[in-house]
């Protein structure tokens, strides 16, 4: 067998050859994941779940700022008639066991209910008579409940519809 001879030229086109295929494998790898199908998450997709996440925060915003509403009233579900009922006797008759105690205390009437206790659920109304009686109506869950000092007693109006 004879042996062939390689020229020294042949033997460095040869290494010019693997020198550049190295060279262009990182680049082809580059090629092959820019073919690579697109993310998931696109411009729009993110667009379209801000603003579905948007939406229900600012109709949350709106009902609280602007009608007033409470956000504990939205997630809260409303007591069962008899419970609201309970619910509001007990706020009104330590209301009004804090109202004798600033009389009490102070020998006079309070001007306001903030001056008697912190902010309480429901819609308070407070009056006071100039012969020193007062009266005190609050409004929970639908339920009505007035007292008047001159007659001593809680009155239930009707329910709210």
């Amino acid at each position: 067998m004879e042996e062939k001879k390689l020229d020294s030229s042949s033997r460095q086109s040869d290494f010019q050859d693997i020198e550049k295929a190295t060279e262009e494998a990182p680049s082809a790898q580059v090629r092959a994941d820019a073919a690579t199908p697109a993310a998931w998450m696109t411009g729009k997709r993110a667009v379209a779940g801000v603003l579905a996440t948007a939406f229900p925060v600012l109709a949350i915003l709106l009902a609280v700022n602007v009608f007033g509403l409470s956000p504990v009233e939205l997630i809260k579900p409303s007591p069962s008639p008899a419970i609201a009922r309970r619910q509001t006797h007990e706020a009104l008759a330590a209301m009004v066991e804090k109202i004798e105690e600033f009389r009490e205390d102070h020998d006079e009437l309070p001007g306001s209910l903030a001056e008697v206790a912190g902010p309480s659920p429901g819609t308070w109304t407070y009056s006071r008579m100039p012969d020193g009686r007062y009266r005190v109506v609050l409004e929970m869950h639908g339920e009505v409940v007035t007292f008047d000092s001159a007659q001593s007693k809680k009155v239930l109006d009707k329910p709210r519809p």
